[in-house]
């Protein structure tokens, strides 16, 4: 049944015209089809090494992250993720040590998972999602799976131009 939801809702993110719309049900889709108690999308460019905040969501709300940027040549857990394509999953201890302390503290950050997000063979962006239990790690599996929803739910993106969610972040209007 879940499976048939989670695929519901990735249809409905591939009719949604307004990228906005569409990149909160992206990271919605994250917190409520997996056991996460936060998601945060953020958009990357490889050629500047810039991230981006996009959205941010709990169970509760969703908020625009417009004012987070970041170098993120400069956070290696990250950066490792995203020039390696693979999905990253830092404990406590790691993300203290790692993580900018004024989003650790900002956030309240334990442990984060990250997931890069991939369209046309390309990174573009990548999604940081912490535990919901923060003394429990993020397996394997879990990574995976939410990689396969990323995979699935960003593949309406591969007929428009890589720097879509910079027009995202740097709009204006946040209708949230």
């Amino acid at each position: 049944m879940l499976e048939e939801t989670l695929l519901n809702h990735v249809k409905n993110i591939s009719i949604q015209k307004d990228m906005r719309n569409k990149s909160k049900m992206i990271v919605k889709g994250c917190v409520d089809f997996f056991s996460f108690q936060r998601a945060s999308l953020f958009s990357y460019s490889c050629l500047s090494g810039m991230g981006e905040g996009i959205y941010s969501c709990t169970s509760k709300e969703t908020i625009s992250l417009h004012h987070v940027k970041e170098n993120i040549h400069d956070i290696y857990p990250i950066h490792q993720a995203l020039i390696n394509n693979k999905p990253v999953y830092l404990t406590i201890k790691h993300t203290k040590s790692s993580i900018p302390a004024k989003y650790v503290k900002r956030f309240a950050i334990s442990s984060l998972a990250v997931i890069p997000v991939i369209v046309n063979e390309m990174v573009i962006g990548f999604v940081l999602v912490d535990p919901i239990q923060t003394n429990e790690p993020v397996t394997k599996h879990d990574l995976m799976k939410l990689s396969h929803y990323l995979e699935l739910a960003v593949t309406t993106l591969e007929s428009s131009p890589p720097h879509t969610f910079l027009v995202i972040v740097k709009s204006k209007s946040y209708n949230i």
